[in-house]
């Protein structure tokens, strides 16, 4: 056998193209990022045959294994690490830097992945394809398994090894399959529940020593690539790592435990063996060159843009595994040449890393750093982070409060402009957390999901309980709740037809029993978007980065009824259904033709639809948000209905009116 199997070179050129095409968007591969379960199976595999090799042998098998690893990994990514963050000071603005440092801090100590688990990065999220390093997560998984694996070894000796790994193997799949259900995240990201993948081919590794003779046949072999690959392009679990992973692992191993038959010789086993060659590279760089690019276009990247980057890719690849990977992985001399050697490049990429960062924190950029900071509304704290409610005497103005701001951080941005009302206020927000009594919306972790809904079932029940409050101010990103699948139902008697339905039916239910209670609502809408960050435009105009696609960053009234006609309708539907007041933002700052991101020079956007601590208080002036909160019910100006108040928005009126 030939010391590169050529068939774990094919499993790792499918691997690493099924991840590239789903990062990349092609259609047809939705279960792309389950080439990552892959690569832990061949990994744990490939690195199990040289620790038990070096074990069986003898002496300094671990210092040995160690220098080894890090020749291998450690030079693409630092280069990759420095490579990044020196192109990212053309790109990203200082709102990206302050993700980026904890990345490249986390990419650098092979932490990456705690860092994503304990920063609540979403990885099939739309924020990740803004965080250059966040693919690091599963290389540090890797690292972590392979600081651990020896140490365990050499506790365990040579005849427990095979038991110890079996077991161990379970024992992590088992809370894998446990925890994923209610945190996801976790068992995502960590080795405690990603390890099995990694043992499963440790295990292999070990019973084909045990027994060499030991092979698998050719048509195990083709009906786990053809497993493989179904999976890719169409996955069976919503939930990752689950079944989907559990049935790529197993069909891998099939593959690693027949012999190798010299696939190569074939064309497409022979292009996919190249590409299995390049397939540590190709993972290092496809990603930041992508998260970059969406970065400069302020969100996604253009369909034939994308495949003109992936071809970059691959070309940045090609020459990083030629000069980086090759190169270095010919170095040989004494143990203690390669550890000064590594140790010296190691320093250089830091050096290199962490200079680019401090730099960019002491780089003038006026008050953009301060204009794109979260509005908490009368403080911090009152982000509630607890499960249940609980009254604190800094989220309200008196000790009985006429008026509650109720709803997630699209409530909190209105709460200084609202707290000289008469009688008071309290603020009872979350973020991330809609107050819908019902229903919920989801990101994908059950977790939250739970949290969330205690959370606003124990705000509720102090508001009905309260015999000050009169008035509820409702504000929250209800386009949440618009997106089928998106959504859980907490209440059984809820029956509808789509996630719109059901929200209007759960919402609509939670409305009437605030007014059956005495109390009067008012809905204040969030502000006109089109999905896109709004905010980073504004900054990357206004500091000179690189920016391409935008324009101006102002957006057409009518791409934002049409993204928004869902969450529209739903206002308008709960206005219908209740005696609910609705105030919309968005009747401010558009017109017929445009809305703008900018009154009298300031930006008005922090993000995609938030506003900034500047912008919120000339909003809520323009919208007479405190005299309708405070009054009775007064007309408010919906930018979808003919009916638009005159007093309150003539600008809005007469550019309706205009021929």
């Amino acid at each position: 056998m030939s010391a590169k199997r050529q068939d774990i070179q094919i499993l790792r050129g499918i691997a690493v193209l099924a991840v590239v095409f789903y990062h990349f968007g092609v259609p047809g591969f939705p279960g792309g990022y389950l080439g990552v379960d892959v690569f832990f199976v061949v990994s744990g595999f490939l690195m199990m045959r040289i620790l038990a090799t070096g074990q069986d042998a003898g002496r300094w098998w671990i210092p040995r294994f160690y220098l080894r690893r890090a020749r291998r990994l450690l030079p693409a990514a630092l280069v990759t690490i420095a490579a990044t963050s020196i192109l990212g000071l053309f790109v990203m603005a200082r709102w990206d830097w302050d993700s980026y440092a904890g990345q490249a801090a986390g990419a650098l100590s092979f932490t990456a992945n705690i860092f994503v688990w304990q920063d609540g990065h979403d990885y099939f999220g739309p924020a990740a394809a803004t965080r250059p390093l966040l693919h690091f997560w599963s290389l540090s998984v890797e690292e972590q398994f392979y600081l651990v694996l020896p140490l365990g070894l050499l506790l365990a000796g040579r005849k427990l090894r095979l038991p110890l790994l079996a077991l161990v193997a379970v024992a992590s799949l088992a809370a894998c399959w446990i925890i994923v259900a209610q945190y996801s995240w976790a068992a995502f990201y960590l080795l405690p529940t990603r390890a099995w993948e990694l043992l499963l081919g440790a295990v292999l590794a070990c019973v084909l020593i045990a027994r060499p003779g030991l092979r698998i046949g050719w048509p195990i072999q083709a009906a786990g690539v053809l497993v493989i690959i179904a999976l890719v392009v169409a996955p069976l679990d919503d939930l990752h790592p689950r079944l989907d992973a559990l049935l790529v692992c197993v069909a891998t191993a099939a593959v690693l435990a027949g012999a190798d038959r010299g696939h190569l010789a074939r064309a497409p086993g022979r292009i996919l063996g190249r590409v299995g060659d390049i397939s540590y590279s190709l993972y290092l760089v496809h990603w930041p060159v992508l998260a970059l690019a969406t970065i400069a276009y302020v969100g996604e990247v253009p369909a034939t843009v994308r495949a003109g980057l992936m071809v970059v890719a691959f070309a940045l690849a090609a020459l990083q595994y030629r000069f980086v990977e090759t190169r270095f992985r010919r170095v040989r001399g004494s143990w203690r040449r390669e550890v000064v050697f590594l140790g010296g490049i190691s320093v250089a990429a830091v050096t290199i890393a962490a200079g680019l960062v401090v730099q960019i924190y002491v780089r003038p950029d006026g008050v953009w750093p301060e204009l794109r900071l979260a509005n908490h509304g009368l403080g911090v704290i009152c982000d509630a982070k607890e499960e249940t409610y609980v009254a604190r005497p800094e989220c309200r103005t008196t000790s009985e409060p006429a008026t509650v701001l109720w709803g997630d951080s699209f409530m909190m941005q209105w709460a200084n402009s609202l707290r000289d009302l008469p009688g008071g206020i309290v603020q009872i927000t979350r973020s991330s957390c809609p107050p819908i009594i019902g229903m919920m919306a989801t990101p994908g972790r059950n977790d939250w999901l739970d949290r969330c809904f205690d959370f606003q079932q124990s705000a509720f029940d102090h508001i009905i309980g309260s015999a000050s409050i009169a008035t509820i101010v409702i504000s929250a990103n209800f386009r949440m709740f618009t997106f089928d699948g998106n959504t859980r139902l907490t209440d059984p008697d809820i029956a509808a037809t789509s996630s719109a339905d059901a929200a209007r039916i759960a919402f609509g239910a939670m409305v009437r029993a605030l007014e059956a209670a005495g109390k009067r609502v008012v809905i204040v809408a969030a502000a006109a978007t089109t999905g896109r960050d709004i905010g980073a435009c504004l900054e990357r105009r206004a500091t000179g980065l690189v920016t391409f696609g935008q324009g101006d960053c102002t957006f057409t009234t009518a791409a934002y009824l049409a993204h928004d006609g869902g969450t529209i309708a739903l206002m308008r539907a709960i206005r219908e259904d209740t005696d609910v007041t609705v105030v919309w933002p968005a009747a401010a700052n558009c017109d017929a033709v445009v809305c703008r991101t900018t009154i009298d020079g300031l930006p008005l956007y922090r993000d995609n639809a938030h506003m900034t601590n500047v912008a919120a208080p000339l909003l809520a002036a323009r919208m007479h948000l405190a005299e309708i909160v405070g009054g009775p019910a007064q007309c408010s100006a919906d930018p979808v209905d003919a009916a638009i108040c005159a007093v309150q928005f003539p600008e809005w009126l007469a550019a309706r009116s205009a021929p």
